[in-house]
């Protein structure tokens, strides 16, 4: 018979994991808000803060035994790594090739895909007129963004310095600051997406005024309800005109805003993979599962209470349960689940069609 007590709260996870949220306290406190404000719109920003507090709470000693030697491990072996990185971006001439087809990678595509759109493809037939204001209007913001793409391409080798530069502090300063970069390359995207996102909402909610307008219901703003109403010959007339025209221009504003959040999408994921391995590289609890394989003991999670075989002096005893892996790994379970829902293609589906903008995941 065992008898067993079990209790994990949030401070015995920290206790063997580093979540990151604790050291904020340390280092930086509530005047320095401005730094955390700015820190939201660069990676690279961002990792220097949490590794300045990761820092300033090894120095003070404050942690527990694990969390800090959990957190000594994860910042050498980030340094370890880091060098390697730098040793490679030095030693192989990787700015050359990348910055002549930096033009090709980046802008080409969007202008080819473009043109394939506006010559209606397998047989979509696009409304001639608004296609060809698409494609010139994208295109224009393409070509205007190729300027700074020529620029960063003459500079690309200063890039890579400064980038060898980082991972001379860890390799989780290369990937934020390779976030910060693609977040420049493709931020003409973004903005493609955004005014082609703009455009169809909007045509949506044009659609769904004509809806009511043929029912003979109109929305109260006043009480947030959809009530009656009479509409006169003239009224009815012009919402026909309305929804004919957007029967007709519908289909290409859809074409070009799915273009557009396909790329959107894709370079989300692009970021919420690196952004995964940044998780990894700063709050894995590394110490925590080399003690968890090696010496068990060393991690208590719970007791137990065994009764003893021995008939003549029977009695209890009391056996250390180790911390299970599940209660270790519970914060990336819970990340996990979080990913899953967030990218959930029925969710994104319903994103796409209603004109939701599509948003990076809060990790915060």
């Amino acid at each position: 018979m065992q008898v067993r007590y079990r209790h994990h709260s949030r401070r015995s996870r920290r206790f063997y994991t580093d979540d990151g949220r604790t050291s904020h306290h340390y280092f930086f406190s509530l005047q320095d808000a401005n730094i955390y404000r700015v820190s939201r719109f660069s990676a690279t920003l961002s990792q220097a803060v949490l590794r300045a507090n990761q820092a300033w709470a090894l120095l003070k000693g404050t942690q527990p035994y694990n969390a800090f030697f959990n957190t000594l491990w994860l910042i050498l072996n980030d340094i370890t790594i880091g060098f390697a990185i730098a040793s490679i971006l030095k030693e192989n001439d990787i700015a050359g090739p990348v910055s002549h087809r930096l033009d090709h990678l980046v802008v080409q595509p969007i202008h080819g895909l473009l043109q394939w759109l506006d010559s209606w493809p397998a047989g979509l037939k696009l409304n001639t007129e608004l296609s060809g204001f698409y494609a010139h209007s994208f295109s224009l913001l393409a070509h205007t963004f190729r300027h700074f793409v020529h620029h960063v391409a003459i500079n690309f080798r200063l890039i890579i310095l400064t980038s060898s530069f980082f991972s001379y502090l860890g390799a989780s300063f290369t990937l934020a600051f390779m976030i910060d970069f693609l977040s420049l390359l493709t931020a003409y995207i973004t903005l493609s997406y955004s005014l082609s996102r703009l455009v169809y909402k909007r045509s949506l909610l044009v659609a769904h005024s004509l809806w009511n307008l043929f029912r003979g219901k109109k929305y109260n703003v006043l009480r947030n309800r959809t009530d009656y109403c009479e509409y006169d010959m003239d009224q009815l007339l012009l919402g026909t005109m309305l929804f004919t025209l957007l029967t007709f221009l519908f289909p290409t504003i859809f074409a070009y805003y799915s273009l557009f959040a396909a790329l959107r999408l894709a370079i989300l994921l692009l970021f919420a993979s690196i952004e995964i391995l940044l998780a990894f590289l700063n709050h894995f609890p590394l110490f925590a599962l080399v003690l968890r394989i090696k010496d068990p003991a060393r991690i208590p999670g719970s007791l137990c209470f065994q009764l003893s075989v021995d008939h003549q002096d029977p009695h209890l005893v009391l056996k250390n349960q180790p911390f299970p892996l599940s209660a270790i790994f519970s914060q990336y379970i819970q990340l996990a689940s979080r990913l899953a829902t967030h990218y959930n293609p029925l969710r994104l589906l319903y994103q796409l069609f209603t004109g939701e903008y599509l948003a990076a995941i809060n990790y915060s």
